[in-house]
């Protein structure tokens, strides 16, 4: 039997599927981060060897892997090349894999979402980008800059905005809003400490900690609280923006955009204003919930690799290295 097998691995958890000739999953493995930027390259090589582990013990007989695609997030420029190889050649090592690819999450969310077909994502979840893929094969980015410079819109910045507004409201230096009880109930009542200890724990911790915060700011804004929607409004004017840029650079008539991350799955706010907003900026946009996730678009890129974009960064192992 041929198998082939995608992985989405992530800055918050990693998940491997298993696919066979007809593109059908028949496992899949769930384990902790493979951004190695975030958790390191020891921890990411633990977390890959056990997604990918937990995916093949539900396979019966002895299957033949005939390639891995790996979508990670942090692997974002050159000098992400030489640990991500790391990763993934302790990986092929461990499961006798020949040949393997990896990219950037961004292009497994796009392969997953639009099917490998030319169009757009727009990517709302630990980081925030755009990926528009054309008809020629050739891709164009816009944001996934991390959370100092960018990923605008993502939970990291909802979560943050949503911290902000809280913080605020105790000072009396903006509107009063719920999202100060939400932070006193999931920070305790000293947060004032847990507040001023942000800068001094690793980036990692403090980057997790104000992304936990989203869910918050979508509850809030649900039951109705004001602060709460104009930070979702904020994301979706800005991620509609970063979906503009990717879809007038690629010149794309009449463009399929497909929403993808946590944000747009649990708050209908959010999808909602970033279709308008869309809509406004690019009439002839066409939004719509991605077809299928990540971790089936890596698949996809493994079984028919000719469709990973051209001008991608990969990683690449076969027989002849």
């Amino acid at each position: 039997m041929h198998l082939w097998i995608g992985i989405d691995g992530g800055a918050t958890k990693t998940r491997a599927v298993v696919v066979d000739e007809g593109g059908n999953v028949i496992a899949e493995g769930l384990a902790g981060p493979t951004n190695y930027q975030i958790v390191g390259v020891d921890a990411a090589c633990l977390h890959l060897y056990r997604a990918v582990t937990a995916a093949l013990t539900q396979v019966d007989g002895t299957p033949t892997v005939r390639g891995i695609v790996a979508a990670f997030a942090g692997l974002d420029g050159p000098a992400d090349v030489p640990p991500v190889r790391r990763m993934m050649e302790s990986a092929a090592a461990e499961f006798s894999v020949s040949e393997w690819w990896a990219v950037n999450d961004s292009v497994a969310a796009w392969s997953g979402a639009l099917a490998g077909e030319p169009g757009v994502i727009v990517i709302s979840g630990s980081g925030a980008a755009a990926l528009a893929v054309g008809i020629d094969g050739v891709s164009v980015h816009a944001d996934g800059w991390g959370h100092w410079l960018g990923d605008e819109g993502s939970g990291f910045d909802i979560g943050r905005q949503g911290l902000c507004a809280a913080v605020r409201a105790t000072d009396q230096r903006g509107p009063a809003t719920r999202l100060l009880d939400r932070m006193i109930a999931r920070f305790g009542a000293e947060w004032p400490s847990w507040v001023t200890s942000l800068n001094a724990m690793p980036g990692g911790a403090a980057h997790a900690q104000i992304s936990s915060f989203a869910p918050d700011v979508v509850e809030s804004a649900a039951s109705g609280d004001a602060v709460a929607r104009d930070v979702l409004i904020r994301a979706a004017e800005v991620l509609a923006q970063t979906a503009a840029s990717v879809i007038l650079r690629a010149q794309l008539p009449s463009p399929q955009v497909a929403t993808v991350g946590s944000l747009f799955v649990h708050s209908q706010i959010l999808y909602n204003k970033f279709s308008k907003h869309l809509t406004e900026l690019v009439p002839d946009a066409k939004v719509d919930r991605p077809k299928l996730q990540p971790a089936e678009g890596a698949a996809l890129l493994a079984r028919k690799p000719a469709l990973i974009p051209k001008d991608v960064l990969t990683v690449r192992g076969n027989n002849e290295q």
